[in-house]
């Protein structure tokens, strides 16, 4: 086991074990999963105690819960959700209340105000994001402007008829929106957004042009959003009730302090709680720095860590890409994911199958698969029968970094 250094300054490794045996003492009794792994660290009385208990990997999630319907053990048995997901990997998700509380908080520190009118523009629709800012920002008092991802025109219009200042989505999307001759009149002050990879010179295209302080966001289905940053250097401060620690996505063993390797999260989220949940984030942690005004631990997010990507705010899985193949007869194919002249994620498909160039019944399932749209079909004779690859052609990889793609999708 690799030893985890203890920051004598904060503590912050006992706390986080504290908040850790907080977590199975609250939920053991009624999460199966959880109780079964938490068993394996008998009492855990410290962190390296902790770091005995298997990790779960957001990857294991689809499996489980086929095995186990429809929750698969991971979900509190006395947990009643007002409302359910289905994410692109087939998972179950909940709503969670906590989730909701922890977006409000970090909305308010973004510098969200009470009756502010925010335009949200993530989707309402089979994942939780849309809903989810829906319920934290009426929490904290904004008239939310419903209007999910599509329609720019429309969405410019009513933008300005209902005098918008906020908004909450990819910033791609916002600057599309703003870029929009019906956006005119349009003034956002501010925003928040992610979901999506290499951002910040959209951010910053914003702010010159537009006057829109934007800022970054982290979460995942199954957590909600827990960090946020606003400094323009990648670091992202995390909220309080994130235990958070790196591992070694080939063997799941902690790596050394400041190392990169994938991100694990415990949290207490009544409905869901996670313990040594491994998000498929390759990030780095940097401690908290009281001087220099960082009063939280931040972290760097890097990539994936195995062959997924996130288009559209939407992960991208190579278990899609095999139920596409399937569904139409490919032994292979491949995807190439890129920026349009307008600077939104596009999608090509490449499969060793001549004649199929953007035939309508490829599209029409791969939208069935894969839950978004491709621009085109092209044929490529390179492609070996077995081969399923994510290109992201819009970031260049972690040089020299081992670590990326080393675990497979579901």
């Amino acid at each position: 086991m690799v030893t985890v250094m203890t920051d004598s300054s904060t503590g912050r490794t006992a706390i986080d074990a504290e908040k850790v045996r907080a977590i199975i003492s609250r939920y053991s009794a009624h999460t199966p999963n959880l109780a079964a792994r938490a068993e394996k660290a008998g009492t855990a009385p410290d962190w390296d105690d902790i770091g005995r208990i298997p990790v779960l990997c957001k990857t294991e999630l689809p499996l489980l819960q086929a095995h186990k319907p429809p929750d698969g053990g991971v979900f509190d048995t006395t947990f009643e959700p007002t409302a359910l997901f289905f994410s692109p990997s087939g998972v179950i998700e909940p709503i969670l209340p906590r989730a909701a509380e922890r977006l409000a908080e970090l909305l308010l520190k973004a510098g969200f105000r009470r009756e502010d009118r925010v335009l949200n523009g993530f989707s309402y629709h089979f994942t939780p994001a849309g809903m989810l800012f829906h319920e934290a920002l009426v929490r904290i008092g904004c008239c939310v402007l419903p209007t999910g991802p599509q329609n720019i025109e429309l969405q410019a219009q009513f933008a300005s008829k209902a005098a918008a200042n906020a908004f909450v989505g990819i910033a791609s999307h916002l600057r599309l929106l703003l870029d929009s001759e019906k956006a005119a009149s349009v003034k956002i002050r501010v925003a928040m957004a992610g979901a999506e990879p290499m951002a910040q010179a959209i951010r910053d295209d914003l702010l010159k042009r537009h006057s829109v302080r934007c800022v970054d966001m982290y979460g995942f289905a199954e957590a909600g959003i827990i960090a946020w940053g606003d400094s323009g250097d990648g670091l992202l401060m995390l909220h309080d009730d994130v235990v958070a620690e790196v591992v070694d996505p080939a063997t799941l063993q902690r790596v050394p302090e400041g190392e990169v390797g994938e991100l694990v999260v415990s949290l207490d989220s009544a409905g869901f709680p996670l313990l040594r949940f491994a998000t498929g984030d390759l990030v780095r942690l940097v401690p908290a720095d009281p001087q220099s005004g960082a009063s939280a631990e931040r972290m760097v997010l890097l990539g994936r860590t195995g062959n997924s990507v996130r288009v559209k705010g939407m992960l991208l899985y190579e278990a899609q890409l095999r139920d596409f193949a399937h569904r139409v007869g490919l032994k292979a194919c491949s995807i190439s994911v890129s920026r349009d002249a307008n600077g939104l994620d596009q999608i090509l498909l490449h499969a060793n199958a001549p004649g199929l160039d953007d035939h309508p019944f490829i599209m029409r399932e791969f939208v069935n698969s894969c839950r978004l749209k491709a621009v085109g079909v092209r044929h490529d004779d390179t492609i070996v029968d077995g081969t399923f690859l994510i290109r992201d052609e819009r970031k260049t990889e972690v040089a020299g970094n081992p670590l990326i793609g080393s675990r497979e999708g579901p």
